[in-house]
């Protein structure tokens, strides 16, 4: 989370500078990024629209895939459920990961 109080250019810069980092650090073959769609708050789903770019930027500079994916599509692909609560999106990540509680 960067500090709301903070220009947000230099929001977007800590983000891409955090996000560069994991990218470089893991490696990783494929990003998937939540698709934003809100009908409440334009300012969160703005928000997160910009920093989801900034990601796909830092992955598309190391061509990297990305995917962009909604919440309920993420639950459903995880849970069965488009609905599961984030108990139940915990409760099978830690399952299909193997990780201790």
């Amino acid at each position: 989370r960067t500090p709301a109080d903070h220009p947000l250019a230099h929001r977007l810069l800590a983000i891409s500078n955090a996000v560069e980092h994991w990218l470089d650090t893991h490696e990783p073959d494929v990003l998937a990024i939540e698709r934003v769609f809100s009908n409440q708050n334009a300012n969160t789903a703005m928000g997160t629209a910009q920093a989801g770019g900034v990601i796909a930027l830092a992955a598309a500079r190391r061509d990297i895939d990305v995917h962009f994916h909604t919440p309920s599509e993420v639950k459903a692909a995880v849970t069965g459920n488009g609905r599961a609560d984030k108990a139940q999106v915990t409760e099978m990540v830690t399952r299909i990961l193997a990780l201790q509680q």
